[in-house]
């Protein structure tokens, strides 16, 4: 090869890892022949790439495997948040209990015409009392009601709980397998570019290449081998934030089992915009927030009601009879009364209450628009990545790989020169890469609508 030659396969090489190379310097592969072999072992071709993602290593039979279910599962069993929901939901329920419960009797001992001095000192009255409070109106029953409320509210908030640490284990579980690809395809993106190096030191030992050549492929290397560290340090936060969601900060660090391109479902617009309204989380709580406001107005209201107040007892006469006098005994009393709402009838509370039902309404409305506004981006982002990943699945990938695939047996058949076969490899890894986070993406939005 004369220098020129090698000085062109060379550039060629420099610019595509700087993903710079003109199209149709990658296209000149029947003019440009191939570098004579070096007295040592040539550094080996790469393999052909596989379908779709290119697989990664076998993997690690002493390395856990985590399916979506198992983790979903852990998370269901181990994430405190759920317990701390049903606790709630337990407070709640022995609020409403209380709320609906009589208030609770007095009973006593009541003296009367007690003497202080003198010699009728064991004279008076002496007996017991009962007095109770009894509620009219309906007050406990819209007590019941008004914290019956209450418990819905903390059953939705519940559920809504559920949901979003479901959506949560799945957006994780999708990004941490992207991430693991991602890695995969940063290690051999690497392989690639110290490959580069190598083969550069051979021209610059024949005096093809000179040191800045040298220099800027090493450079290349530097970051790729840079990146490939940033993702393997992604991937490693991406466990600990798995750790966090499942609750079990003894999780293992393993493999996520499962595939990006595999089920990704295709959804139809209306059917999900129907679900998203009737399921959403946000919307319910706003719903289940009208109706608590309802109760407590309604209860605000029959607070206005007279409560009626009894109270009985038995009295007995002490001290010696007298004579003449009458015939001493016991005798029992009772008193019926009602608090009379005349002064206080509530306005405040009333007034307050409706405020309230207007602010519950207004909200549960906003919550509607904004759920209508985040739908149609949600499922426009789903719309793009998904379309996005039909195009490098049918159309980029294929024909990238058609690419490395030629060059590699131009190379094979000693017409066309290493670099070239470098480039279209990592043409490939490129578009795998654009490919994950397209794939990522259209996880990402399908959960959001979903969950």
């Amino acid at each position: 090869m004369n220098g020129r030659s090698d000085r062109a396969a060379l550039l060629t090489l420099l610019l595509g890892l700087a993903g710079l190379a003109p199209a149709a310097a990658q296209h000149e592969h029947h003019t440009m022949p191939a570098p004579a072999p070096p007295a040592t072992p040539a550094t080996p071709a790469p393999g052909p790439a596989g379908p779709a993602l290119t697989p990664g290593p076998a993997p690690n039979p002493g390395v856990p495997v985590y399916s979506l279910d198992d983790l979903e599962r852990r998370a269901m069993e181990k994430n405190p948040a759920l317990a701390l929901a049903d606790a709630a939901i337990r407070a709640a329920e022995g609020r409403r209990l209380q709320g609906g419960l009589l208030p609770n009797p007095v009973i006593g001992v009541e003296a009367e015409e007690i003497p202080i001095s003198g010699e009728h000192e064991d004279d008076g009255k002496v007996g017991v009392f009962f007095s109770q409070e009894v509620p009219l109106g309906g007050k406990l029953r819209r007590n019941r009601e008004l914290l019956g409320r209450e418990v819905d509210q903390a059953r939705v908030r519940a559920e809504a709980q559920r949901n979003r640490l479901l959506a949560q284990v799945r957006g994780l579980f999708y990004r941490t397998l992207a991430a693991q690809h991602r890695v995969e395809v940063r290690e051999r993106l690497a392989g690639v570019t110290r490959e580069a190096v190598e083969i550069t030191k051979q021209l610059y030992n024949v005096g093809a290449a000179d040191t800045a050549d040298q220099l800027a492929v090493e450079n290349e290397a530097s970051l790729q081998d840079a990146a490939l560290s940033g993702a393997r340090i992604d991937l490693d936060a991406l466990w600990a934030a798995l750790r966090s969601a499942v609750g079990d900060p003894a999780l293992a660090p393993g493999r996520i089992g499962g595939s990006l391109e595999e089920g990704l479902p295709v959804l139809d617009r209306e059917e999900q915009h129907r679900q998203w309204l009737a399921q959403s989380p946000a919307l319910r709580e706003a719903e289940a927030e009208v109706a608590r406001a309802e109760a407590a107005l309604a209860r605000a209201k029959g607070v206005r009601a007279p409560d009626l107040e009894i109270e009985g007892g038995v009295l007995d006469r002490r001290g010696d009879e007298r004579p003449g006098g009458p015939d001493l005994g016991r005798e029992g009393f009772a008193q019926l009364g009602f608090r009379v709402p005349l002064f206080n009838r509530n306005q405040g509370g009333i007034a307050a209450a409706e405020a309230d039902l207007a602010r519950a309404r207004l909200s549960a409305e906003g919550a509607r628009l904004g759920l209508e506004s985040s739908f149609a981006a949600t499922f426009s982002r789903y719309r793009q990545a998904a379309e996005q990943s039909r195009t490098y699945r049918e159309g980029v990938l294929p024909r990238a790989r058609t690419a490395y695939e030629q060059y590699l047996d131009h190379y094979r058949q000693m017409t066309a020169a290493y670099p070239q076969v470098l480039i279209a490899q990592r043409s490939l890894f490129q578009a795998e890469e654009s490919y994950l986070r397209n794939l990522e993406r259209a996880w990402e939005a399908v959960i959001g609508i979903q969950s």
